[in-house]
């Protein structure tokens, strides 16, 4: 296989993979800000709830995690699930970014199950963008599963190292909570954004090459009797009436 170098060359010589991976960069780190710094970023009413909603966010994305996974392996809509997912995290965290502004006790509380919501979804989009990403950079060629897993590990390792020591709620002097929240905001947005516009967001190569496969076992396969269709059905008649008189003669 190729070098670790060459293999990076490789990958990003997709566009619609280096457009994912700067999109998966964008909208993973503010999620990881929530969990990270979950015990200051709570609104003070409800901090105290702050380990009850990472307990929950954790258990909440295992069965998440898992149907997903079955669901994507089943339908193989890569895109399309991952892209809803986007939207429904940059949805959750535009939610609770707009109960901070309220800052009434229902809406505080609501930040919590809403903050809750876009990390459960963060992890379950983690596992579409990732099999969108062996899609987009399949080489007949080249096993570049290897630096793919490494790439999708650098970014998420590199998000929460920037995203938690460049905007925590401590970082700011006033009103760091919802500052926090308003950045987190405008950098998911334009995540989802980028993912929204990829080009060639449906080139699955990986599909591709597995659909070629099939129909090459497919026509090998000796004494395999071609489907029955209305446009080769007459010549089939045709062939049945050419045999009844060549028997009879």
């Amino acid at each position: 296989g190729p070098g670790f170098l060459q293999a990076l060359k490789l990958m990003f010589s997709k566009g619609n993979y280096a457009q994912i991976c700067l999109a998966d960069f964008l909208s993973s780190g503010p999620p990881l800000v929530f969990f990270a710094t979950i015990d200051r970023i709570l609104p003070a009413s409800i901090a105290e709830y702050d380990f009850y909603a990472a307990a929950g966010g954790i258990a909440l994305s295992f069965p998440a995690a898992a149907l997903f996974g079955r669901y994507i392996a089943k339908h193989k809509t890569y895109y399309s699930t991952t892209a809803f997912l986007y939207v429904t995290g940059f949805l959750f965290w535009a939610a609770a970014t707009i109960c901070y502004a309220v800052g009434t006790s229902g809406s505080e509380f609501a930040v919590l199950v809403l903050g809750v919501g876009a990390l459960v979804t963060f992890i379950v989009w983690s596992i579409g963008v990732y099999e969108l990403k062996l899609e987009y950079t399949y080489s007949k060629e080249y096993n570049l599963g290897g630096a793919v897993v490494g790439v999708d590990r650098t970014i998420i390792n590199s998000a929460s190292l920037v995203y938690v020591a460049a905007i925590p709620p401590e970082r700011f002097d006033i009103d760091g909570r919802t500052k926090t929240m308003y950045i987190g905001l405008a950098s998911m947005a334009i995540g989802t954004l980028l993912v929204l516009t990829v080009r060639n967001k449906y080139r699955y190569l990986r599909q591709e090459h597995e659909n070629e496969l099939e129909s090459i076992a497919t026509e090998s396969v000796p004494g395999k009797e071609q489907p029955l269709s209305f446009e080769n059905l007459d010549e089939t008649l045709e062939e049945i009436v050419d045999g009844s008189k060549t028997a009879s003669i």
